[in-house]
């Protein structure tokens, strides 16, 4: 008799394996409709479009690889996609900064940096402090006998 088969093991983190494969694919479509630009539309960016659409592609890649370790669960996987959607944010914003040209755009920027310092200050500050209680904090690595 076969043993039952073995199912596929469920994702820890749904939302976040879900934000990362939309990302994914969202920077995939943004990279081929960079590429089809026309011509006279190409030539007004600021930004070459093979630069753009490359860009798009590093972070469709990053973001489907982020997917893959979700899926697996592998330990702190969570922990380096919150990482990669911080410099994600960070990414686009730089990115509006450094290369805007319209003026709603750049009427934009100073909102934007108001609400985005003090939410990747306050996420740098989440990231970086020990989890109380957490398994992976100081001395609650495998140690579940009480001293």
């Amino acid at each position: 008799m076969l043993p039952p088969p073995v199912p596929a093991p469920a994702a820890r983190h749904p939302r976040l394996l879900a934000v990362c494969a939309i990302l994914s694919v969202f920077q995939i479509i943004n990279a081929v409709l960079v590429l089809q630009l026309p011509d006279a539309v190409s030539q007004r960016l600021s930004l070459p479009p093979g630069v753009q659409a490359a860009l798009s592609l590093l972070w469709a890649l990053l973001f489907a690889g982020s997917s893959g370790w979700l899926y697996r669960g592998p330990h702190r996987a969570a922990r380096r996609v919150w990482w990669l959607l911080a410099g994600f944010a960070l990414y686009s914003w730089l990115r509006l900064a450094l290369f805007a040209r319209a003026d709603y755009d750049r009427d934009r920027l100073l909102f934007l940096a108001g609400l985005f310092i003090p939410g990747l200050l306050l996420f740098v500050w989440r990231m970086m402090r020990p989890a109380a209680g957490h398994p992976t904090a100081e001395g609650n690595v495998h140690d579940t006998s009480p001293d």
